[in-house]
């Protein structure tokens, strides 16, 4: 399921999605270990906690918890009191519904500020057909020379990219950077001005480094060019997947 929002008082989210590496959860409870644990919906007064595989957490009905979310990207570190509530799921996939002692209406900017991040590349992302390599160039803050990396998604709102190891290293989310690529079909060269999201290794070799475009400062032809690959990979994608089919007791 891809982030959503469903109202103003929730957020929706997967916790298997990019953002596992920029929001971190965890579940606090009175004489265990913290647990991270990933989030399939939070509203104000409630959320639905999804538990590591096999997880069998001695938490009845009514147990006091802490759900913790941690971020920089949302001003730090937020403690949410709560009350277990019931358990769903299976032993596959065990989850944990629970209740925000006080609500979070009281917090209505972290609210804010977790849907906000979680809207930012709600728009779609395509990746280039398999086996097709397309090489951006990014250029770090602080000066320097531009390091050649490879694209792995992109969307009209964002880019993430891999880079060599040794240049990830040089950037932090928050750093302000450069990127240029020549997109398939495109007829011109994309410059654009980032803001690096999340970096995640890969390996010893490489990093993957997730950007936010500032897309207020994008020409129209490099706009118009983005928009047109990604709604036509996004069409090549579907034909790929064929026709969706409707099981016979749905409606």
């Amino acid at each position: 399921m891809s982030p959503s929002s469903t109202g103003q008082d929730v957020v929706r989210f997967t916790p298997r999605g990019a953002f596992e590496h920029e929001v971190r959860v965890l579940l606090l409870a009175e004489g265990a270990e913290p647990a991270r644990v990933g989030v399939a919906w939070t509203g104000v007064r409630t959320a639905e906690l999804v538990l590591p595989r096999g997880a069998d957490p001695d938490l009845p009905r009514g147990a006091a918890v802490v759900v913790r979310f941690e971020s920089e990207r949302i001003g730090g570190t937020f403690d949410a009191p709560a009350v277990v509530a019931r358990h769903l799921g299976s032993a596959e996939e065990p989850r944990l519904r629970v209740a925000y002692r006080e609500g979070i209406n009281a917090e209505g900017r972290f609210l804010r500020k977790l849907q906000s991040l979680f809207n930012q590349r709600r728009a779609y992302r395509v990746r280039p057909p398999s086996g097709e390599r397309v090489p951006v160039h990014f250029r770090p803050p602080g000066g320097g020379g531009w390091v050649r990396g490879e694209l792995v998604d992109i969307s009209v709102l964002g880019i993430a990219i891999t880079l060599p190891a040794e240049a990830a290293e040089r950037v932090s989310p928050g750093d302000r950077a450069r990127v240029g690529l020549a997109l398939p079909g495109a007829p011109t060269l994309i410059t654009a001005r980032v803001r690096v999201a999340n970096l995640l290794p890969l390996g010893r070799t490489r990093a993957r480094i997730g950007c936010e475009l500032a897309v207020e400062r994008l020409d129209h032809a490099a706009r118009r060019a983005i928009t047109d690959y990604v709604m036509r990979r996004q069409l090549e994608e579907r034909r790929a997947r064929g026709p969706a089919t409707v099981p016979a007791d749905e409606p």
